[in-house]
């Protein structure tokens, strides 16, 4: 964190070990930097009182990679698992980071390429209350809009996502994955496999960072 430059700070969630018995919630997690006797956890705060952060912060970052350094291959199945702690694990998200060109970004993208598709993964935010709703369905259009851009003359490919529905794209070639909640459930994250019969091949050779512009 002290190499990231919107890092200001970092607080540790608290200073003892929770109660015997746990909280009122029935949490009971050895948090602290000690435990219920008050004794410390002493490999932890030994390295806690030994950080330099003013120097750690002042230390020049390596730059990381991400996408414009080239798409990474996907893992075996993409779209496997997508399930909560799951979903997009295999990924190489590291070097399949797309960086944002809004000003004010609203989730995170990935991208990754095997010889049939191109991968895209989307980690956002879904704020849907369902209660708010008659019938507590939420229309479809209420529900975020995933667009993607084959090329500059191409016709947008659109997916629903979110809102704990199934997804539903507009391209029957494209499949779509999501796993979403609702009512403080703020997880969105979703995937998209684009066919390599999409850009015009039978298959991948991988792409480039100008050959595809992804919207989200």
């Amino acid at each position: 964190m002290a190499s990231l430059p919107y890092v200001i700070g970092a607080d540790w969630f608290q200073y003892y070990d929770e109660p015997t018995h746990g909280r009122f919630d029935g949490e009971n997690f050895n948090f602290g930097l000690v435990d219920i006797q008050d004794r410390p956890y002493e490999a932890l705060t030994a390295m806690a009182a030994s950080l330099d952060l003013a120097a750690l912060k002042g230390r020049a970052g390596r730059p990381r990679a991400d996408a414009n350094q080239g798409i990474p291959p996907a893992p075996r199945d993409p779209l496997e698992g997508f399930a909560p702690g799951l979903a997009l694990k295999r990924w190489d998200r590291e070097r399949g980071f797309v960086q944002p060109v809004s000003e004010f970004p609203l989730a995170d993208l990935y991208v990754c390429w095997n010889s049939k598709a191109v991968y895209l993964g989307l980690y956002a935010q879904d704020v849907v209350e369902d209660v708010l709703y008659r019938g507590k369905t939420v229309p479809a259009g209420d529900r975020a809009e995933w667009t993607v851009s084959l090329g500059e003359h191409a016709r947008l490919i659109r997916a629903r996502i979110g809102a704990g529905r199934e997804p539903v794209a507009d391209a029957p070639a494209v499949r779509v994955v999501n796993l979403s909640g609702v009512n403080g459930d703020l997880r969105n994250i979703a995937g998209m496999e684009l066919p390599a019969r999409l850009f015009g091949r039978h298959r991948s050779n991988g792409v480039t960072r100008s050959s595809w512009r992804p919207r989200c």
